[in-house]
């Protein structure tokens, strides 16, 4: 039986690689990558760490390479983890294009083999599974933040929630209190998104006061475990808490701040919305859940409670909710920007309950067929969605130039065809989003100040100029002539502390300008060459391999306990 279950989970695995190579297929042959209005952030930062390993870090700590190259602080604020399989495929493949594809590619299988794996251990069965990793990781939901907005942080957040969900499920309704996969799952969100955590945060709150509210005897009999997983994944994860600290403390500046006191869409739209897939839930997901409610008598008291979830988490992101939003928009969910970001957690335990659906409609058939049929139908409606997307951004600006202050990017509306267009708009002048997160607060009030840094103009005395400029990892190099010695020097590289500062070969102080900048006093007369390199602390050394070990501890602790009765869940009725 073992070989067998062994056999079956390798074929699914294999399946998951064949689906998400079909509905990769057609962007990767239109050679084109098409705006969300999330792409110009995601695609600098992918590309600055391309840099940094192509050049022999493992890791940027400020951005030298992208993000109009004055150094800011966007790794120590903003999880890094999906950036490496990116950058990775950046040195594979020598097209950008093609590279990003791949890496989306990458975590479509990825994410689907979470959703298979944690599926199995819920529902005892690889049919289940099969199923759930389909409607979850091909939703309309996904797809829509993958190409439509192109949101990577939060869509790849969404593929630790399986994990999230049976660690919380196992730490409360199972023997095993396998508590080590909240922690992973936690872990993961943690280096990938940061708003995500919050939402993760409240909801695990959420059904916390739920079960304590039906059985709070078991509440304080399996407290310890969730006290475990809080513990361990905030050791594992101490190195980013302590670089957004310190990024912080330099008086930055944050992603932008909206008023979320109303959701802007009513219940009827919304459903409207979803049905008509649009950037919501998508037909399929709602026509099943409808489905699932005329069976309800059917359902198990679990899945009638995880539709309710899912009901009441979409039902929060319109105007129902609205006095609820209202309240919250004075305090630090705030940060969260919109409702709407709230349809992630809707989105997953739908998918959750449609398996069970599902199965009460079409019977407990031991049959093949009814699943391949499924799976294609779920696959065939994401083609269509993906030639809906490249058939209406057809008409979308080609960014075949270098963008200057004088021709700027469009902010969303764009495309990206070639490896020259893509380095363009990479390394040149950018104002898309993120552009400015993390600059210092004195320099976000004023344009003049913004204009200047992104153009690489540094202040020689009173006399402005504009820089010559080499990107090297964690630092920049310039080439500066001066008329006289003993000149102080605005540099266009912002001052966070901690810097290696050299003119001509020989270390010199430093101090903060006016603009928040490093500033420098030239002591020849000529040419000068300047270097300036990021020295992370010691502190971020130490913490980091506290995080490194308790990351190993966990997945060593987890394969050892998974080990120990692996035999007795594949010897279970849980066929494929």
């Amino acid at each position: 039986m073992l070989k067998s279950n062994l056999k079956k989970d390798v074929t699914a695995i294999f399946i998951f690689l064949i689906s998400c190579s079909i509905v990769m297929l057609p962007f990767i042959h239109s050679g084109t990558l098409h705006a969300g209005v999330d792409m110009s952030f995601h695609l600098n930062r992918i590309y600055d760490l391309y840099k940094n390993i192509q050049n022999g870090n493992a890791f940027s700590y400020i951005s030298t390479y992208s993000f109009n190259q004055l150094g800011t602080f966007v790794n120590m604020v903003y999880g890094f983890l999906p950036l490496y399989p990116m950058a990775i495929c950046m040195i594979i493949f020598k097209n950008p294009i093609e590279a990003v594809y791949m890496g989306i590619l990458f975590f479509m299988w990825i994410s689907m083999i979470i959703s298979y794996m944690m599926g199995i251990k819920f529902w005892g069965s690889r049919k289940k599974s099969l199923i759930f990793a389909f409607l979850y990781i091909f939703s309309e939901y996904t797809f829509n933040w993958w190409f439509k907005t192109f949101g990577l942080g939060q869509v790849i957040a969404c593929s630790f929630l399986p994990l999230i969900f049976y660690g919380l499920y196992s730490i409360f309704y199972n023997d095993k209190k396998e508590w080590y996969f909240l922690s992973l799952g936690m872990i993961g969100v943690i280096y990938t998104h940061i708003l995500s955590v919050m939402i993760y945060s409240i909801v695990i709150f959420f059904v916390l006061v739920l079960i304590t509210i039906s059985d709070w005897q078991r509440t304080i009999k399996n407290i310890k475990y969730l006290v475990y997983a809080i513990m361990s994944s905030f050791l594992a994860t101490l190195f980013y808490w302590v670089t957004l600290l310190s990024a912080y403390g330099y008086d930055i500046s944050t992603t932008k701040e909206v008023d979320i006191s109303t959701a802007g869409i009513k219940f009827g739209d919304s459903i409207m919305n979803a049905l008509n897939s649009g950037d919501s839930l998508g037909p399929l997901i709602v026509v099943v859940t409808i489905m699932g409610i005329g069976v309800w008598k059917k359902q198990s008291k679990m899945n009638k409670v995880i539709i309710i979830l899912g009901i009441f988490s979409f039902c929060a992101t319109t105007t129902l909710f609205d006095v609820a939003w209202n309240f919250l928009n004075n305090t630090p969910i705030k940060a969260i920007q919109w409702p709407g970001r709230i349809l992630m957690i809707s989105n997953f335990f739908l998918a959750v309950s449609s398996v069970d659906t599902f199965e009460i409609l079409v019977g407990k058939s031991r049959r093949v067929l009814k699943y391949f049929v499924v799976c294609s139908g779920v696959i065939f409606l994401s083609l269509s969605s993906v030639y809906t997307l490249l058939n209406t951004r057809k008409n979308q600006t080609i960014i075949d130039y270098n963008p200057t202050s004088k021709r700027v990017a469009p902010f969303s509306d764009y495309q990206l065809t070639s490896t020259k267009g893509f380095k363009y708009f990479v390394t040149g002048y950018n104002v898309g989003v993120g552009s400015s997160d993390y600059w210092p607060k004195v320099d976000i009030g004023n344009a003049k100040i913004q204009e200047d840094l992104r153009n690489h103009i540094a202040y020689v005395g009173n006399k402005s100029t504009k820089l010559k400029y080499k990107s090297i990892p964690n630092g920049i190099e310039y080439m500066l002539n001066t008329n006289k010695s003993g000149v102080d020097v605005d540099l266009p590289f912002f001052n966070y502390g901690n810097y290696s500062v050299e003119a001509n070969g020989e270390k010199i102080t430093y101090y903060k300008t006016k603009r928040s900048t490093i500033g420098i006093r030239i002591l020849k007369k000529g040419t000068n060459e300047i270097k300036i390199v990021y020295q992370p602390s010691e502190c971020f050394k130490f913490v980091k391999w506290i995080s490194i070990v308790t990351i190993f501890l966990i997945v060593l602790y987890g394969i050892s306990n998974e080990v120990g009765y692996i035999r007795t869940l594949s010897s279970a009725n849980t066929d494929l």
